[in-house]
């Protein structure tokens, strides 16, 4: 994404879109239960690739679980809790 894309939103869908890539604002997505709670994804990649964007509400009983084919990066953007990596 170019510097003109990141300041102007329509340009940045535009990209997006231009390479396959499904965008949604988070407003105008339907949250789906996953493993860790509810995932809001707003942005998918195009050909099932690994790359995309989710809003996780995740539950105090989440399930452990683990990925073969790709990683989860999380941000913390509101509250605390804590993660497990390889049983630790």
């Amino acid at each position: 994404m170019g510097t003109q894309d990141r300041n102007n939103p329509i340009e940045a869908t535009a990209s997006a879109a231009a390479t396959g890539a499904v965008v949604r604002r988070l407003q105008d997505t339907i949250g789906v239960p996953c493993s860790c709670g509810t995932a809001y994804r707003v942005i998918r990649a195009a050909n099932d690739s690994p790359a995309s964007v989710h809003f996780v509400d995740i539950r105090i009983d989440s399930d452990r679980h683990y990925h073969r084919t790709f990683t989860e990066i999380y941000t913390c953007l509101q509250g605390n809790g804590f993660l497990e990596l390889d049983g630790s």
